[in-house]
Order: structure tokens, then C-alpha cells, then sequence
């Protein structure tokens, strides 16, 4: 029902705009489409758990697709998504979710230098702590407003954006009132200064929220730790970047009023919250330096205190930059921290020198700790490189990783669990041969002793013509802890995890298909993260645009 009426909303605000249409000739329509379809074969060798999903079990095969369409005339834009989920455990890696219809539509006018906007819509403040509306597809998160937003540009300098709305939820959208303002300028002159300062303000739903479950779980905690629940909390941000010739300086300030949330025995409580952030940049000549610094404590913003409970990443209003570095390739990904909302104080440094153009080293060192839990160690990473250029043709990189992740922390595994202490060197060559070729090849071994042990990583990937790329690659436990061994893999026996890869790209489109083993895990995405099952079947994939 709700994907019809997105429909008829669309259909109507199409018939308002065909007059404008007429009126002023014919306008500009473009447009992108995404399809993810897989097939899934039952592998229990796979993994601490195997593929135990409901894919495997009972659906066997599953897709996603997203088509986007814009048309524009004078000032006019309309906008719809039509989004498709069949048997797709994208949402929830837990679930065969099943729905399709028009959950993002919009309708844009521009008068002057005013924007208005009805509809669904993505936007931030500043840097997205107190506000970010946004999708990432990769890890199923569609965090889209519906509602209304004005967007006004006081001058070259100065800009207003103010918002009201719901955010998204699937097909549907969550019952809270979401609103926001946010004022951001700048001087351009020999110094540089970007400013601005924001506002929220997020409404529980007095039935459903206050009365339907915080009430009753309140009325249940012992005297001394009952309160008395808000149903609005009101959040505000500072910002500002100063730069001056080489160096530049980012501060990040925000502060949130009581909410209840829930702390890392999950019982509800009332905190305010807060949060500070600062970011020194400094280059000369071929060095440069990034110095990054985090504090926050019980900074949740989200539309109720339940999401946060929730299997699936859904009800996040802001967004809180992770303090760590976003590694890319395979087993130094393996261990990702997730930003945690209740607290976290952490430090970033990333040094990068180049004697020449053939020569690039790289440093980077994290450390991250929790505020709440007495100031534990839940991250630290030291990660170095070295990149050397062969000539025109061939390109090395030789890296190594040193990494302490709690698992207790980022995976709610048992209190006895122990922290993982690894170590991943790694290497990557590429060489550009004639006639629009070139071989990337890449080896990496991560070393621990605990959680699944040793792995093994190689990777070969062949391009041709920058139309036909296929990579093979295979992921080994080499060492498996006896504590975590799978009871059908035989003793010394080893599990493969391997991946054959196929993309072709013609023009706008890019096609591509694969048959991968892939080894459970935790899965991030701009310190955004959750726990990805084994997966086991086939995949292919289509992106293209018009």
C-alpha cells in the first residue's frame, strides 16, 4: 500500500509539472540504474558458522536493484528511485527481506536564490554530526529525510538550509519529527575560514515511543535509577577550518541535551551527550602531516533508543567520523573498528614523505579507547608503506599492519573473549604492459592467535584495454585455532575461500560476474560497520547510466 501511494505522489506531482513542461520546451531526463542478483550454494565447511542463512536454507537466490531517474526544466527538478528487494538479506544479513516500489521521490523549484525541495531528499550539516541524510548501498543503508528543506544563498559567502521531516525507513518512514537548521560562511583571502553552526531537534512519537515502550521499561528499573523520559532532544554545532599558506586547522564542537539511550549493559539511561573533534594539516615540499583528535561520550543520535538494538543499521540521524584509517585491501580490512556512539576518545597521525616521484612513504597510527569502560583499549593500528615506481611501467607497494582490536567491544562477543593482536605484511605489484594492458597482483598474510587464526591472501587481476578486467584471487585459513575449528573440516585440513571475478565496461555500462567463498567478518564502510555471514554462490552486477 505504501509503495502505491509513492506512485500516485509521483504520478501527481508529474501532471503538475506537465503545463511548466509545455510551457518552456522540452526539458533534460538522465538517469542510473544498479542491479546486484546472487545465487547461493549451501556450504556448512564455511566459516565458524557456516552458510546458515535462510538463503541458503530455503530461497537459494536473491536481488537488488535501484533505478533513478531525473528530469529537469527551468528550475524544475523531479526525482524518483524505484527500489526492488526479492529474497535480499541486504537490509538484514539475517533475513530474506521482499519489497519494491517508490520510497524516494522529490520535487524541486529554484525562485532566486532560494531552494525549495518537497519530498525525499540527502543533505548534511557540516560534517554530519548532528545531521546526515545519506545512502551507502554496499552495506545496505538508506538513511534518506522526507519532508520538506529550504535551501537559501544569502550571498557568495553565507548560506541557510532548514529542514522538516521523517527519516526513511525501507519502504515506509519512522514515526519521529525530525528538524534542523544550519547557517555556514567563509572568508577567502590570503587566510582561508570556513564557519557554521547548526540545530536539531528530533520528537519521539508520544504513543509508540514514550508510552508503548520507554514508560513500561522505565516503570521496571529499580527507584534510584528511573527518570523521566523527553520527548524532544536539541542538539547544536560549531564548526570551523582556519588555513593559512601550508597549514590548516579543523575544530568540530557539538553537544546534545538528555535523550534516553541505552550503555554497554544495555539498560536505559538519560546522559546528555557531547562531542569534540580536531583536524591539523601540514605539508612542505614533499612531506606532510595529518594530526587527528577525537572525543565524544553518549553522542547517539538516533530516532528512538530502540534502533539502537536493532540487528540492522537503520534510525541514525548524525554521522561520527571515524578516528582510524580506512584500509582497502582484504585481510588489513579484516579488523575495522566501528565508531561507537556511547563514547570513544582517539588520536589519528598520518605522515607521508616522497623524496621523489619514485619514492612514497607512508605512517599511520591510531589508537582509540573507550571513555565509559575505564578508559579500555578497544583500537590501535600501526600501518607503514612503501611505494616504489620501476620505470613508467611498473608500480610496487610493500605495506605492513600491526593491529589490537577488542572483539568484545565491536562484535558484543562474550566477556572472556579475548582481543585480537595481529600482524599483516603485504605486497601489491602492478606492471603496465603494451597495448593497453596491465597484471596487478597482490599477497598479504595475517598472523594471530586468536579469533579464526592465520590467513593467506593472494589476488591476481588482469585488464585489458580498460574494458575487460579478471581477477582471481583465493583467502586461506593457514592456521585455524582448534577453540574456533569447524567439526566438519577434518584436523590440518585447510578451508579456501577463492573468488573468480569478471567486469566488462562498454560506454555507461559495466557488467560484471563472479563466483566467491568469502570468509564471515565485519564489513565497514566509512567507520560504519556490521557482521557479514560466509557467503558462499554467485553474483553478478550491472551499473550503468543515461
Amino acid at each position: 500500500m505504501n509503495s502505491l501511494y509513492s506512485i500516485l505522489r509521483f504520478v501527481l506531482l508529474i501532471l503538475l509539472a506537465l503545463p511548466v513542461a509545455a510551457q518552456d520546451g522540452p526539458g533534460q531526463l538522465r538517469g542510473d540504474l544498479m542491479v546486484n542478483s546472487a545465487f547461493y550454494i549451501d556450504d556448512p565447511r564455511l566459516g565458524q558458522f557456516g552458510t546458515n542463512t535462510t538463503q541458503y536454507k530455503t530461497q537459494k537466490s536473491s536481488a537488488e536493484t535501484w533505478l533513478f531517474v531525473n528530469y529537469n526544466v527551468k528550475g524544475w527538478d523531479f526525482n524518483v528511485r524505484y527500489d526492488l528487494f526479492h529474497n535480499s538479506p541486504l537490509l538484514n544479513p539475517q533475513e530474506a527481506f521482499n519489497g519494491q516500489g517508490m520510497p524516494f521521490f522529490n520535487l524541486s523549484k529554484n525562485v532566486s536564490d532560494l531552494t525549495v525541495t518537497v519530498g525525499s531528499f540527502y543533505d548534511q550539516f557540516g560534517s554530519g554530526v548532528l545531521f546526515r541524510a545519506y545512502e551507502d548501498r554496499v552495506i545496505g543503508l538508506d538513511f534518506a529525510m522526507q519532508g520538506i528543506k529550504l535551501d537559501y544563498k544569502v550571498n557568495n559567502n553565507l548560506r541557510v538550509k532548514a529542514f522538516s521531516g521523517k527519516q526513511k525507513n525501507r519502504f515506509a518512514s519512522h514515526p519521529q519529527v525530525i528538524q534542523g537548521i544550519n547557517v555556514e560562511g567563509g572568508i577567502f583571502k590570503k587566510f582561508t575560514l570556513t564557519y557554521g553552526a547548526s540545530a536539531i531537534k528530533r520528537t519521539l512519537d508520544f504513543t509508540t515511543d514514550i508510552q508503548g515502550n520507554l514508560a513500561p521499561a522505565i516503570n521496571a528499573m529499580t527507584r534510584e535509577n528511573r527518570f523521566v523520559p523527553r520527548a524532544n532532544v536539541y542538539g547544536g554545532q560549531l564548526y570551523a577550518t582556519f588555513g593559512y599558506g601550508n597549514f590548516s586547522l579543523g575544530i568540530d564542537l557539538a553537544h546534545k541535551t538528555a535523550e534516553a539511550v541505552f550503555d554497554f549493559r544495555q539498560k536505559l539511561i538519560n546522559p546528555s551527550g557531547s562531542i569534540a573533534m580536531a583536524t591539523l594539516n601540514y605539508s612542505i615540499g614533499r612531506f606532510a602531516l595529518s594530526v587527528q583528535g577525537k572525543y565524544s561520550e553518549y553522542f547517539a543520535m538516533r530516532t528512538n533508543p530502540y534502533t539502537a538494538l536493532s540487528p540492522v543499521l537503520v534510525g541514525t540521524i548524525g554521522f561520527l567520523t571515524p578516528v582510524n584509517r580506512q584500509n582497502t585491501y582484504r585481510l588489513p580490512a579484516r579488523y575495522s573498528p566501528a565508531v561507537q556512539e556511547l563514547g570513544e576518545m582517539g588520536i589519528q597521525v598520518d605522515a607521508t614523505f616522497s623524496p621523489n616521484r619514485k619514492n612514497v612513504f607512508n605512517v599511520n597510527f591510531s589508537h582509540i579507547e573507550s571513555p565509559q569502560i575505564t578508559e579500555e583499549t578497544l583500537f590501535r593500528e600501526l600501518f607503514a608503506t612503501y611505494q616504489k615506481s620501476f620505470g613508467k611501467r611498473v608500480k610496487s607497494t610493500f605495506g605492513f599492519q600491526s593491529v589490537f582490536y577488542n572483539q568484545k567491544v565491536y562484535e558484543g562477543k562474550a566477556p572472556t573473549t579475548p582481543n585480537v593482536k595481529s600482524m599483516t605484511p603485504f605486497v601489491e605489484l602492478q606492471v603496465n604492459m603494451n597495448n593497453r594492458k596491465s597484471i596487478r597482483t597482490e599477497l598479504q598474510y595475517l598472523r594471530t592467535d586468536q579469533d579464526l587464526g592465520d590467513f593467506a591472501f593472494a589476488l591476481a587481476e588482469l585488464t585489458i584495454a580498460a574494458k575487460y578486467s579478471i581477477t582471481i584471487s583465493d583467502m586461506v585459513n593457514t592456521q585455524p585455532r582448534e577453540a574456533t575449528r569447524n567439526p566438519l573440516v577434518a584436523p590440518g585440513e585447510l578451508v579456501h575461500y577463492p573468488t573468480v571475478f569478471f567486469a566488462y565496461s562498454h560506454n555507461q555500462s559495466r557488467f560484471t560476474a563472479g563466483y566467491i567463498k568469502q570468509v564471515e567478518g565485519i564489513v565497514c564502510n566509512g567507520g560504519v560497520c556490521r557482521l557479514e555471514p560466509a557467503f558462499s554462490g554467485v553474483r553478478f552486477g550491472l551499473t550503468t547510466n543515461f
